[in-house]
């Protein structure tokens, strides 16, 4: 009878978060059926909830003018980032069985502004685990 060997076929989800100042590494179990389920629920939900708190604006076309930027921000508060943060981390742990933990995630530097954007002279750093804002230096 023939037989089949996944871990012949299909590469492991390793990650290593210590080049992003991190000392967190390991492998992600592969999801089971329901996990994955259960992910897209709960960013469904995250989403659902953040588009009533303003977090998410509907751009229509993509462009917004600068008075429909402030609009948009007027309803959004640093406090309400990071919940939103803070849940999407969770969120995205459980999908993976804690390998990477919610507070492994928490601690990565936000990509944006960091040395591997184009023209950026400054560099995001990592903090201690937290909401995922960084810190300039």
């Amino acid at each position: 009878m023939p037989t089949f060997d996944a871990g012949t076929v299909v590469e492991a989800l390793d990650w290593d978060f210590h080049a992003a100042g991190v000392k967190a590494k390991g492998t992600i179990p592969e999801p089971s059926d329901a996990q994955i389920g259960a992910f897209l629920d709960a960013v469904k939900n995250l989403y659902t909830k953040a588009k009533g708190s303003g977090l998410a604006v509907d751009t229509g076309d993509g462009n917004l003018t600068p008075e429909q930027m402030l609009d948009a921000l007027a309803g959004v508060t640093g406090e309400a980032y990071v919940e939103f943060m803070a849940s999407l981390a969770e969120i995205f742990a459980t999908l993976c069985s804690d390998k990477p933990t919610k507070a492994n995630l928490l601690a990565l530097r936000c990509g944006c502004g960091s040395s591997s954007s184009p023209g950026s002279r400054r560099k995001w750093s990592a903090r201690k685990p937290g909401p995922a804002l960084g810190r300039w230096r």
